[in-house]
């Protein structure tokens, strides 16, 4: 992809049919990679970059941005690698069914390294002549000597060592290689790597053919003792291993199910986020005809995300839905399990404690969205039931959800108006985030 060029934008969900017809060598790529569930599924489930074999580029936003603009690709491209990066402390295990997240996190912290320190050199000793410090066995023994009027010998060439920096190493080499590939196709995203990119230009490559270098780099990790030499050996064997494009020039970096990723953000990012409360909650047990038990199989209640604060608990379940119909808003298995979590909670802090429940879905602004809560109503008359709890729809916007994913904000405090709901008729105040 050339240094100027732009990726093309699509979105999360859009139809494979379409794809198929505006830009097939992306759906190819796909296809290669296992990676976007495009076979048998009418849409798309992706996220992150792709690079068909003729060699254009693709970025797919998450839900509910609201604009296909370069400036949310580079958001979601930052969005996946810190993701990539927490998700990837699993020495860079694959994602399995999610994609490969953390194929970007070290594309970027080699691009950012690169950016911060340039390319690497290392603090060599070698040999000089009548500058440095002197060597005087080598000069005994190599260099021509002459008597002085004195009787003493005088060695007019002194054979010394001098202190220099080297970036004809096996390492600078390679990383000078990969780093080239990473600014050609990532630089677009990636801030301020392209300014450093000068320094590239002359490097030499390694002589040895390509496919040898992570070999090569995993032979050079005993004798690397600085922690830069081993971080880059390290990055670097990945990213030739698995980063790179694939001998047929395609490759693609995201996640197929960003759900998961709208959970995370949603966790690190909200304030009063308490947690261990999925050990708390009761779980269900088989009683035996004796009088013993047995627990119920299964992991038992695992609630997204609570909130406790003065105002009492939000229970909050993390929805990655579009929610702007009554096709794409969660169904009732979702709705009966959020109902039987806040019965759960209740519980163990009490009937007395003021709990507010929810699903949060992402919006593309603060104005909210089309749903504000769940209730449960007789079907002969549509008569309010006030015994069930109700759930609270909520829509928090998702780029500013993501900006403050991608600055460490953990600041972001759940909207006030939010804990308004509670009316007897189930008509209660919408609730806009």
């Amino acid at each position: 992809m050339p240094l100027d060029s732009n990726p093309v934008v699509y979105s999360d969900r859009m139809a494979v049919d379409e794809l198929d017809r505006s830009a097939k060598p992306l759906l190819d790529a796909m296809r290669e990679w296992g990676i976007g569930k495009v076979d048998g599924n009418a849409r798309v489930r992706f996220c992150g970059i792709v690079r068909g074999k003729d060699g254009k580029t693709a970025v797919f936003l998450p839900l509910a941005m609201p604009d296909r603009s370069l400036d949310a690709a580079k958001l979601t491209m930052k969005t996946l690698a810190r993701y990539g990066r927490e998700a990837s402390g699993r020495e860079f295990a694959g994602d399995g069914e999610h994609g490969n997240p953390g194929s970007l996190a070290v594309i970027k912290s080699l691009a950012d390294d690169f950016r911060q320190n340039g390319l690497f050199h290392e603090r060599q000793r070698v040999c000089a002549r009548n500058t440095g410090k002197p060597d005087w066995k080598r000069t005994v023994t190599r260099a021509q000597a002459f008597p002085s009027g004195e009787g003493e010998l005088i060695y007019p060439d002194i054979a010394t060592t001098k202190a220099v920096n080297s970036s004809e190493t096996l390492l600078a080499q390679v990383q000078a290689a990969v780093l080239s590939e990473i600014i050609e196709q990532h630089g677009w995203w990636i801030d301020g790597a392209r300014a450093r990119r000068p320094e590239l230009r002359w490097q030499k490559k390694p002589y040895q053919p390509r496919s040898l270098w992570p070999v090569l780099l995993e032979a050079l990790l005993p004798s690397l003792y600085s922690a830069r030499s081993i971080f880059l050996a390290t990055y670097l064997g990945y990213y030739l291993r698995d980063c790179r494009a694939s001998a047929a020039g395609s490759f693609v970096f995201g996640v197929e199910d960003f759900h998961t990723v709208w959970e995370v953000m949603l966790r690190q990012t909200l304030l009063h986020v308490e947690g261990n409360w999925n050990a708390r909650l009761p779980h269900a047990v088989y009683e035996t005809v004796p009088g013993g038990t047995s627990d119920a199989p299964e992991r038992g209640m695992l609630t997204d995300i609570i909130l406790r604060d003065d105002t009492g608990y939000t229970i909050i379940d993390a929805k990655y839905y579009a929610a702007t119909s009554a096709s794409t808003v969660p169904g009732w298995p979702d709705i009966a399990k959020q109902m039987f979590y806040e019965m759960a909670l209740r519980s163990v802090v009490g009937t007395g404690a003021r709990i507010h429940n929810c699903f949060v879905f992402p919006g593309k602004n603060e104005t909210g969205g089309m749903f504000h809560q769940v209730t449960m109503r007789q079907k002969s008359d549509g008569t309010y039931l006030q015994d069930f709890p109700k759930i609270a729809c909520h829509y928090l916007p998702m780029p500013s959800v993501m900006n403050n994913y991608c600055q460490y904000r953990s600041d972001t405090a759940f909207p006030p108006a939010c804990l308004q709901l509670g009316g007897e008729d189930g008509k209660d105040i919408k609730c806009r985030a």
